[in-house]
């Protein structure tokens, strides 16, 4: 993400996005953890 997306006056596209790499790496790591322990 580069630095002009945090000055844009749209917070809500940005924390949406936020969101969604959050859920993303959430997954990721639930699949990571399952691919260990099961």
């Amino acid at each position: 993400m580069s630095a002009t997306n945090w000055l844009t006056p749209n917070r809500h596209a940005v924390l949406a996005n936020l969101a969604v790499r959050g859920v993303e790496q959430g997954v990721l790591t639930a699949r990571n953890e399952c691919i260990v322990g099961c």
